[in-house]
Parts: structure tokens; sequence; C-alpha cells
């Protein structure tokens, strides 16, 4: 059976991390490791892990990152990791892996209508049901992916000042597409079978914790977006 190793990226949702740790557990593809990497320790002393669970702790918060460079020290097929504000159906690694020849795979995929803005784009996944595999930009929310695939991602490292918080997404997508050749997609997210969407309560991702919920978020992440295009990322909408 191919062998997954789950992710979380955990920061002031303690709640959030306990219902992901449960999805978990009881994926109908069973996974082989679940680890949280906590940006945030109060928040890992008030989760309840099972003993099936690692647990990572940072003193300070790292930002989005660093779960990428943790997943390194798993040994199984493929990795699927997790925000913390993304709470899978019981059948979504299963759907991953039966669509794992496609590519890099998510749970909220866009597709951008130009290369001015990072707000202009079209969402696919559990925001925007998909009957069928969908070919995107970029993923995010759930990233299920090849272990050998890291080795792109740490191809070129991100810059060292503003970054801390966004564009890890586009990294992504961006270094599969140059130095592998490799896609981004969405699996299907059929309507109202909601055991195989990558994310069953959106609203998660609104709270006070939320970046998107940042003011300046929006402009902020026309940085990255801007940064990876001028170093060569094409864009769906430029084919």
């Amino acid at each position: 059976m191919t062998s997954v190793s789950a992710i979380i990226n955990g920061y002031k949702r303690p709640a959030n991390v306990d219902q992901i740790i449960l999805s978990l557990l009881n994926q109908s593809h069973k996974l082989e490791h679940i680890y949280v990497w906590w940006n945030d320790p109060v928040s890992a002393s008030l989760c309840k892990y099972g003993k099936h669970v690692e647990t990572i702790v940072s003193s300070v918060n790292l930002g989005v990152w660093p779960r990428f460079s943790f997943a390194l020290n798993c040994n199984t097929d493929f990795i699927v990791i997790f925000d913390d504000d993304t709470i899978p159906g019981l059948r979504w690694v299963e759907n991953c892996v039966q669509h794992q020849h496609l590519g890099l795979l998510g749970t909220i995929g866009l597709i951008y209508q130009n290369r001015f803005r990072y707000m202009d784009h079209v969402r696919h996944g559990w925001a925007n049901p998909n009957l069928s595999p969908t070919l995107v930009d970029i993923v995010g929310h759930s990233w299920f992916f090849r272990r050998e695939w890291l080795s792109s991602y740490f191809r070129e490292l991100r810059p060292c000042k503003g970054f801390d918080f966004f564009g890890e997404d586009m990294h992504f997508s961006y270094s599969l597409q140059k130095y592998l050749g490799v896609s981004t997609y969405v699996p299907p997210h059929p309507p109202g079978q909601y055991d195989l969407w990558g994310s069953l309560n959106g609203q998660l991702g609104t709270d006070e914790h939320a970046i998107s919920m940042d003011p300046q978020a929006y402009t902020k992440w026309d940085i990255p977006f801007k940064y990876y295009l001028d170093k060569g990322f094409r864009l769906l909408c430029e084919s």
C-alpha cells in the first residue's frame, strides 16, 4: 500500500488541531505517521494528542515554511500537509492517492486571470466544487506530494526577509514546474460527497488568527506573486 505521512501546521488553534487529528486517525487510507509542527507552545500544551501523534514545538512563530523543511524527516512515499484551519474528509488521503499520478495536489486551487494581481483568480476545490481533477496554478490549505519532490522545493531558497508568512504555496508549484515539469491539480470535490473533500469547514479560516483576515494581506500576497512570476513561473492564462 502507498505509504503516507501527515504534517499539521499548528498556531493558536488547538481545538482545530484535535479535529484534524481525529480525521486523520480515521482516514480510509491509513497513515504511517502523524506529526504536528507547533508555532505556539501554549496552544501545543492544550491539544489532546493520541499515542499515534508526534509533536514538534517551536518557541517562536516561524511562519508557514518550517512544515516543508520538517517533511524532509518523513520516510514515506508521500506526504500530506495541512493548515490548522483545514479538516479533511475521511477519504481525502484516499482521493489524493488515487490521483497521485497527476502532480502536486491540494484542496483549494487558484487559477490566475492575469499576472498583475494575486487576487484576480478563480478558485476550485472545497470553495467551488469540481467533478473532475482540475489543473490550477497553485494549491493551498492542504498539499499532497511525493517525498522526493522536496529536493526541488529546496533547490532555491526563499528571500531572507518579508516572506515568513507568505509564498510557500507559490514556491512549491513554481519549483515543481521549473525543475521537474510537474503540474498542480485539485482532485475531485464532488458536490455533497464530503468524505472526498480536503476541507470541510472553510469558516475555520476566518478567525482572528487567519493571515487572510489582515487588511493588508492581499497586498502582501502580491509581493511573492510578482517575485515568482519574475523568476519565470508560467501561469495557465499565459499558456
